[in-house]
């Protein structure tokens, strides 16, 4: 198969790309290839395995990839692209549209297609904004408290009185609104559907009802921001507060406070620029985003990184008292595993450790007969109060290891006689390991010395070192 026939094999009919992306993907991925919003599109493959790329212009620019390849099933197709949702998007329905037009007309090529000039779409979406009126009557999203941490959204629009109303608008029928109202509204709160779980899509959202955030996917929170970007209206329902999103996304953190017992460990989130004045209620499963109240103000915002399980647990435990006799343990094995998962804000007067670094650990025995052992071991904190743990982690170990710079420890230990092991912590040292005839050799005249040369190496060497000089 040529690679103009491999190219041929990406053309779907408009009823093939219904059946596998929904008629009204299809649609609005229509709508992009006709305005030309694909960027130059990259073919690359042979017609085992077909490679699509491209860039698409939207509310911002995405990238698309699409993969086409054949199995003893059949063929397949995966989509991918780094829009909101990810993938199986108008995004990759106008790639296979402007793969199947370029492939159609006379002067394609196997490589290129072609596409819109790079210098048009730079200045297309600039011209139209600078010489457009708005087409159509704008849309917005009424914005509900429903209970401490619980929001919903609805579709909105102006009434004869120009107050905002419901209507006859349902998150399931903006598709056959795209005439009457702005175009770039219906297609942000397009994007708000999908990412509740509407549109083609599965999950806790149910057609015509309101979008809950807590029960939306993490995705919704850049479909939000751009449709606030596109001008899209938040208005407040019923016993809500004017909304106001956060410009920066929150995290969660842990205040650690000196406490008549001992400390005090309390984790709050915190958002850049802002301090909420009432209790912050956490969005989401996992937890993705915030709601709370500043000045008068119902504040919503994302979370960099979705809570993690053991996170959601400690938020859950609220206050953690940690007793006086107990701060030394829980500085040396509790601390710096809270550290690199959680930021930790320190109270004025508490002086609690820095993180301690691992060193390798090695004892060194030697034999008669030309014989010596090697036990290898990590170290965490000072001598006499270091804890030593094995070379390759366990499962009941405290949780105070820094994997990323033990790997790196392991990475810079020279080469030696000693037997090695690869784990999915690195290739590390075997624990336990005897050398005999030339390897101690080695051993005495070679590596021993490179290893009292580093600084994260603590060697401690039993009985005398032979002289092989």
């Amino acid at each position: 198969m040529s690679m103009v026939q491999a190219v041929a094999s990406l053309c779907m009919s408009d009823d093939a790309l219904a059946r596998r992306f929904g008629p009204e993907t299809l649609r609005r991925g229509r709508a992009y290839a006709t305005q030309r919003r694909v960027g130059p599109v990259t073919v690359a493959g042979d017609e085992r395995r077909l490679v699509v790329s491209a860039s698409v212009d939207g509310t911002h620019t995405y990238q698309t990839l699409i993969t086409k390849g054949s199995a003893s099933s059949g063929p397949w197709m995966t989509t991918h692209c780094s829009c909101p949702l990810g993938g199986d998007c108008k995004h990759a329905v106008a790639v296979l549209i402007t793969v199947r037009a370029s492939a159609e007309s006379a002067d394609q090529t196997p490589s290129t297609l072609r596409a819109t000039p790079s210098w048009q779409r730079a200045l297309r979406d600039l011209a139209e904004e600078a010489g457009a009126v708005p087409q159509g009557s704008p849309l917005a999203v009424q914005v509900t408290l429903v209970r401490e941490g619980e929001v919903s959204l609805l579709p909105m629009r102006r009434g004869v009185s120009g107050r905002w109303i419901r209507g006859d608008l349902q998150w399931d029928r903006l598709p056959g609104a795209g005439r009457e109202y702005r175009p770039r509204h219906v297609e942000a709160l397009q994007e708000i559907h999908a990412s509740a779980g509407g549109g083609n899509y599965t999950g806790y959202y149910s057609p015509g009802r309101t979008v809950s955030l807590d029960e939306a996917r993490p995705a919704i929170w850049a479909a939000l921001r751009e449709a606030k970007d596109a001008g899209v209206e938040f208005v407040p329902g019923s016993g809500t507060p004017p909304v106001r999103f956060a410009d920066r996304p929150a995290s969660l953190v842990v205040e650690v406070e000196p406490s008549a017992a001992g400390l005090t460990l309390t984790p709050r989130f915190s958002v850049p620029g802002v301090a909420p004045d009432g209790a912050v209620h956490l969005i989401g499963h996992p937890g993705h985003g915030i709601a709370g109240t500043v000045n008068g103000e119902l504040l919503l915002a994302w979370l960099e990184r979705p809570l993690s399980k053991a996170q959601a647990s400690l938020l859950k435990a609220g206050r953690v008292e940690v007793p006086a006799h107990d701060i030394p343990q829980f500085a040396a094995r509790y601390l710096p595993a809270l550290r690199r998962s959680i930021e930790v804000h320190e109270a004025e007067g508490i002086s609690l450790p820095a993180p301690a670094r691992p060193v390798v650990e090695v004892q060194v025995s030697f034999h008669p007969g030309h014989r010596a052992t090697l036990r290898w071991s990590v170290g965490y904190g000072r001598a006499p109060d270091r804890l030593v743990l094995p070379v390759v982690p366990q499962a009941d170990e405290p949780p105070v290891r820094d994997p990323d710079a033990e790997r790196t420890l392991f990475a810079t230990l020279p080469d030696g006689p000693w037997p090695s092991i690869d784990t999915v912590f690195g290739r590390r040292p075997a624990a336990e390991a005897i050398l005999a005839g030339r390897a101690t050799i080695e051993l005495a005249t070679v590596s021993l010395p490179r290893l009292l040369a580093l600084d994260d190496v603590d060697v401690i060497v039993h009985g005398d070192v032979p002289d092989y000089r």
